[in-house]
């Protein structure tokens, strides 16, 4: 063999262009993937019932899913944990099993064992286990603006790196959303010889988002269309004009307005200061 490529030189280079080019081909053509996606063959379930104790979660809520659940084909193994006011049940299907399939069967079943549930009780969801990588954590926070405004340029962000292919995921921990708190005046409401259900019944209709349609761009996708009714300040709030019973009369009559974030599910710290945490997946 190396007399043969001793006596035959151009043969090397031909092959060490061959090999080159071999090379290059494949390394532009074969896939590539930073962040590889595999499908996990598990379905999850997750209830909550405030207030309740371990007992009572797995008596009143726990067993009557898992006597319906355990009769679906299909899976391997039903994990339980159940916490004090909530519980998470983890379904672990055999190889070949579709898993979407699967949590269709899995919502059938709490249709069914909804009748042995408490009334009061969250009705429970059911997931598909999906597996997101995390591509950037990013941290938000100053020592001149206040939290509240760390929130809006956080959501802000939020917005546009969603916007982003490719990008699945972008959760914020340390957020919380803003909320209007209408605390009524009893005293107040029957001095108008009002009663409190019908000032309710009126706020609730003070609020509302109704979709109107949709606009399709060939390039860009969907646009939702919709129309929104409510006020975006305190004042706006306590002058809104209402008609309860044939009366017509200003919110700030009979309520009071303030305007605040509710407390956050999650609280994030860098530092030892407050701050907001984005992960972006």
């Amino acid at each position: 063999m190396i007399k043969f490529f001793t006596q035959n030189a151009r043969m090397n280079y031909m092959l060490f262009f061959l090999v080159v080019a071999v090379g290059v081909y494949s390394y532009i053509k074969i896939p590539k993937e930073i962040f590889p996606s595999f499908d996990l063959e598990m379905v999850s379930v997750t209830g909550s019932y405030s207030g309740a104790s371990l007992d009572v979660m797995d008596k009143m809520a726990v067993k009557p899913l898992e006597d319906e659940i355990e009769n679906i084909d299909g899976i391997k193994e039903l994990t339980t944990i159940i916490n004090p006011g909530r519980f998470t049940m983890v379904l672990e299907l055999e190889k070949g099993i579709d898993r979407y399939n699967t949590a269709d069967k899995v919502k059938d079943a709490l249709a069914i064992a909804k009748r042995d549930l408490p009334d009061d009780m969250d009705e429970p969801v059911v997931k598909a286990l999906e597996v997101k990588r995390d591509l950037l954590n990013i941290v938000i926070n100053s020592d001149k603006l206040p939290l509240s405004e760390l929130k809006l340029k956080a959501q802000k962000l939020k917005d546009r790196l969603s916007s982003i292919k490719y990008i699945s995921e972008v959760t914020i921990y340390g957020d919380s959303d803003m909320i209007y708190d209408i605390e009524l005046n009893t005293q107040k409401i029957r001095a108008f010889d009002l009663t409190t259900q019908s000032v309710v019944a009126a706020l609730t209709k003070l609020s509302y988002i109704f979709p109107l349609g949709k606009i399709e761009d060939k390039k860009d996708g969907f646009y939702y269309i919709s129309t929104n009714n409510g006020k975006k300040s305190d004042s706006d709030w306590e002058n809104m004009r209402i008609t309860i019973g044939g009366k017509t009369l200003y919110l700030k009559d009979i309520a009071t307005i303030s305007k605040h974030y509710e407390d956050a599910l999650t609280l994030y710290e860098m530092d030892s200061k407050t701050a907001l945490n984005l992960v972006v997946k």
